[in-house]
């Protein structure tokens, strides 16, 4: 019955298919794209193979169902996000340009910031989304996917970098200090949760950012997320993120501006001084 809709009717088809991408049926779909073209490919291969005769329509029987499939992958995301996006009274962008300052951005090649979704917090711009960055080169290329957030402050923060050791990027992490920049060893058990890497003659400054409460918050509730001051710019960064779910993209949302609001009294009172 669904294959006849789908024949006749193509717009109700992927009307439903859109409602179902809305209430989590992207990540299924999304699951679903590679093994599906495993087999097609597979069968194709199979085919050219047994019988050289079938090399055009081993080709289109593969090449056809995949531009197809992207196609309505495509389509669905910018649906599914749209969406988001209309919830959260922000705009969205399926592509962005990649920030030019903040250490992040400049860790290995092929970066892209994808699905971002901007609008107001607390009166200041604010935006998140998917960063990607790629790491060695060739078949041993490996890609690395962050939940990246900023928030517009509009004026100008001291430079701190505050790093989750559990990053898992190998060498990256520590890669994070710069010349001008030194690493600070703060109380307690922070330490074994985070590097932090401040400005030269700027310690005070990070030192009122990461105040005792602070740092408790950070190691109870935030192990995973890192952030960085850069110019005007606070970024929120961690390793890994959500699709398919946008009850979890939601709830992304809302803990990174929980975070913001856990730095953001703190870089105020900084940059009134």
């Amino acid at each position: 019955m669904e294959q006849v809709l789908f024949t006749l009717n193509p717009q109700l088809a992927l009307q439903m298919i859109t409602n179902l991408s809305q209430k989590g049926g992207l990540y299924i779909l999304s699951r679903l794209v590679l093994p599906l073209l495993f087999a097609i490919g597979f069968i194709s291969v199979f085919m050219v193979t047994s019988n050289p005769w079938f090399v055009v329509p081993g080709f289109f029987l593969f090449c056809v169902p995949l531009f197809s499939m992207v196609q309505v992958y495509k389509t669905l995301e910018n649906k599914y996000y749209a969406s988001i996006a209309q919830s959260l009274q922000y705009t969205y962008n399926a592509k962005d340009a990649v920030p030019s300052s903040g250490k992040l951005f400049t860790f290995g090649s092929n970066r892209s910031l994808k699905n971002v979704l901007t609008g107001i917090y607390k009166d200041l711009p604010f935006w998140f989304g998917k960063y990607t960055f790629g790491v060695g080169g060739g078949r041993y290329e490996q890609y690395y996917i962050y939940t990246v957030a900023a928030l517009q402050t509009r004026k100008s923060l001291p430079r701190v970098v505050c790093v989750p050791v559990n990053l898992s990027t190998g060498s990256l992490l520590n890669s994070w200090k710069e010349e001008n920049c030194e690493h600070v060893s703060l109380e307690g058990d922070f330490n074994k949760f985070f590097k932090v890497y401040v400005e030269k003659g700027k310690e005070d400054e990070a030192l009122e950012i990461l105040q005792p409460n602070t740092m408790s918050m950070l190691m109870d509730t935030y192990k995973e997320y890192g952030f960085e001051c850069s110019g005007s710019t606070l970024y929120i960064f961690k390793l890994g993120y959500p699709e398919g779910n946008q009850d979890e993209v939601l709830a992304l949302c809302k803990e990174l501006q929980e975070y913001c609001d856990l730095l953001l009294s703190a870089l105020r009172s900084i940059t009134s001084n």
